[in-house]
């Protein structure tokens, strides 16, 4: 198996002299850690797909790239700025680390994003074998697996967001073709991994309430596939940094100065970013000193912060703000022997990092928020009981959820973190190791191997899942055999469905109107003296009367209660007057509850329609309703049947199925019948060994094939009469 790996940035930096240096950031690290191992089985390879940071590269180090298993994307150093500085980090960091004041959003960006990703699609497209697994990566690139699908829908796709998803109403700041056209990109993959729960169901809620597809537990059902949304957070590589602290020198006692005072230290470490809440720390810093005048001259602030995305205003605004607090902090509390802050702003290889972690006594990770945070994670590794440290970790750090052993803090809160460095420096050894061995537990368990290897084998559940759906799809080479039994019958039935199947479905039960390309097909298909047309339908019979003139076609309307035949319509049901008096006060009491739902009062039946209201509020209160109405009519003549957004009641013994009694289908030698709502069911089962049933959609179904949504069952309709 070859797994292709596809992130904006490859893997490598190329310097200024175009030689090679491994990347220090931790998506790249983690990830070739997992790829090494995955690797070691000869069956599997992989390929790593990004741009190279440049404009141009010699041939030579194309080469040199290869032989890295990197595949280079060519961008231009304008359409890049647009795309990483314009776009990706002053439109979606803000909005997806729910940062609001920070967003701005220009249409120009927009476009060069959109390019951007289908760039990407198009290099993966020149490579990608039929069985390569492709794993997209991070925010950069939502909308490659939209592109992806248009070239080849076979594909195989994860996706993993390495950042936060924002809840439903900070999302909504995205303008709405914009947040759509995202939504869309994502929910194109196979399966799509976060790091908490938390942002998973942010991410299942906006794709249902924004793009009306339903959702049942962690699977997502869109118009022709299924999505897996995963929880997967992220681990290091926990073996490896014990190995190699043991092998670097490390202060097992803390520091002195020339008073022979210990002193204690204390880490911040970051890239430059407003999310990181670096002024909040030296806020806090800043009270803790001011409060606790006995720990001057005996702690020191290691502050450390990687360079990052200086080219953005409010980068350089932040970068002088923390300047400035460095600076007075520094010149109100320090003196000849003691400055309170080591500042450096510089990166640091990983070998340093490590030093740094396993010499510092507490580590300050607190962001506002933060997709994972890997930093904590890696400090917790770094440490030995022999120095034993204290996390103080941020309650909107997805690593918070793993870490329990951490001094949990909000991070917006300036007392609470000073309070937290108080009692870290005061914490008992015991209480330290405990916490320590607590937290390396789950850091140990949860690795980045084992967090690779469960989204891959996920993937691969999924797919089993969805090649069973797909199963039951109509094929070519089944659509030929049905067409050929098509033409070689003499007497045929042609069973349709209405909504779903022969229209779209709308928000408005009334903008439903046979277009006249519909009703053209539907002539062609009537117009042979073998072929008898019947259209089967819930909606009531003068709407079918008005839309569907043709006096030779068969109609039946709500479900079965009343058919037209020879242009003259009968009943088969006995009017019950249950569904006019407290069924109706019971669903309107509801419809009152969710805004945009609407009552369709029919002869013989009575259908609430919730399509065009929140799906959230309105499933709750569906799953309310159909049991209330269970409850109310359990002693009468009437049944509830849930549909696509639709509660219906109707006389029990009313159902599509009594197709098989309006018509002697025993005369008929090709039959085909189509719908897409569970009240086909009933006529799918009705139906003789030989009638061809197709359901619209991939749900599960007693139809003998599934055809993925409407548009296609149109073409299926077309090529079966042409």
């Amino acid at each position: 198996m070859r797994l292709i790996i596809v992130s904006n940035r490859l893997p490598i930096t190329i310097n200024e002299d175009y030689t090679i240096s491994s990347s220090i950031g931790g998506l790249a690290k983690g990830l070739i850690e997992f790829l090494n191992t995955f690797i070691t089985n000869p069956e599997n390879s992989y390929l790593w797909i990004g741009w190279t940071g440049v404009e141009t590269i010699p041939e030579k180090i194309n080469r040199q790239l290869y032989e890295q298993y990197c595949y280079p994307v060519s961008l231009d150093g304008q359409m890049m700025d647009k795309f990483y500085n314009g776009f990706c980090n002053q439109t979606i960091w803000p909005i997806f680390h729910s940062l609001t004041g920070f967003f701005t959003y220009d249409e120009n960006d927009w476009h060069t994003y959109q390019q951007v990703n289908y760039k990407f699609a198009e290099e993966i497209i020149k490579i990608a074998a039929p069985e390569d697994i492709i794993w997209i990566h991070d925010y950069h690139l939502f909308l490659v697996a939209y592109y992806l699908k248009q070239f080849n829908p076979n594909l195989v796709i994860g996706f993993f967001l390495h950042i936060p998803f924002p809840a439903f109403d900070t999302f909504q700041f995205l303008p709405k073709n914009c947040r759509t056209t995202i939504l869309e990109g994502m929910t194109s993959v196979d399966m799509i991994g976060f790091h908490t729960y938390e942002y998973a169901q942010n991410f299942v809620k906006c794709a249902t309430r924004m793009l009306g597809y339903e959702s049942h537990i962690d699977i997502i059902t869109t118009d022709d596939h299924l999505v897996k949304v995963g929880v997967f957070p992220m681990g290091i590589n926990f073996n490896h940094i014990q190995n190699s602290i043991s092998k670097l020198h490390i202060n097992k006692e803390n520091a002195a100065d020339a008073t022979n005072t210990i002193r204690r230290t204390l880490l911040s470490i970051d890239r430059l970013d407003y999310t990181k809440g670096i002024n909040n720390r030296l806020l806090a810093y800043d009270e803790f000193l001011t409060k606790n005048p006995e720990w001057h001259k005996r702690i020191i602030f290691n502050l450390i912060i990687a360079p990052s995305r200086e080219k953005i205003s409010c980068y350089q605004k932040m970068k002088s703000q923390i300047d400035e607090l460095v600076g007075n902090i520094n010149g109100r509390f320090g003196c000849n022997d003691w400055v309170p802050i080591n500042y450096q702003y510089k990166s640091f290889d990983s070998e340093c990092l490590l030093k740094i972690y396993a010499d510092n006594d507490i580590a300050l990770v607190t962001p506002i928020i933060d997709g994972m945070n890997l930093i904590a994670k890696e400090y917790i590794a770094a440490k030995v009981n022999s120095k034993p440290g204290v996390l103080i970790l941020s309650e909107t750090a997805g690593a918070a959820k793993e870490l329990v052993g951490a001094l949990i803090i909000n991070p917006n809160s300036i007392h609470e973190i000073a309070e937290a460095i108080k009692y870290a420096l005061s914490m008992p050894e015991t209480e330290k190791a405990q916490r320590l061995q607590t937290m390396q537990y789950r850091v140990k368990r949860y690795t980045i191997i084992k967090w690779g290897q469960d989204f891959i084998k996920d993937l691969f559940t999924l797919i089993t899942l969805q090649n069973t759906f797909k199963s039951k799809f109509v094929t070519n080479s089944q659509l030929h055999e049905i067409k050929t039994a098509y033409d070689l019958s003499k007497k045929r039935a042609l069973i349709l469905d209405y909504d779903g199947t022969l229209v779209p479905l709308t928000k408005d039960i009334n903008l439903a109107v046979p277009t006249r390309e519909l009703i053209r097909l539907l002539e062609k298909l009537s117009i042979a003296d073998s072929n008898t047309l019947i259209i089967i339908s819930g909606r009531e019979r003068g709407t079918l009367d008005k839309w569907l003139t043709n006096k030779k076609w068969l109609l039946i309307a709500e479900h079965g209660a009343v058919v037209r035949l020879d242009g003259v319509w009968a009943t088969t049901q006995i009017l019950d007057q249950e569904i006019n008096g407290p069924v109706l006060e019971v669903v309107e009491a509801y419809s009152d509850r969710v805004p945009g739902s609407l009552i369709e009062r029919k002869e013989f039946s009575l259908a609430w329609h919730y399509r065009n209201s929140d799906p959230e509020s309105s499933f709750q209160l569906a799953s309310e309703l159909f049991d209330t109405l269970i409850t109310l009519t359990a002693n009468s003549r009437l049944q509830v049947l849930k549909g696509n957004k639709v509660i219906e009641v109707r006389p029990i013994n009313v159902n599509k199925g009594i197709i098989a009694k309006v018509v002697d289908l025993g005369e008929f030698d090709f039959i085909l019948a189509m719908g897409d709502d569970t009240t086909d069911e009933d006529m799918f089962r009705s139906l003789p060994e030989h009638a061809v049933s197709v359901r619209i959609g991939s749900q599960a179904s007693s139809a003998k094939f599934n055809i993925v949504n409407q548009k296609k069952a149109i073409e299926f309709i077309q090529q079966l009469v042409e």
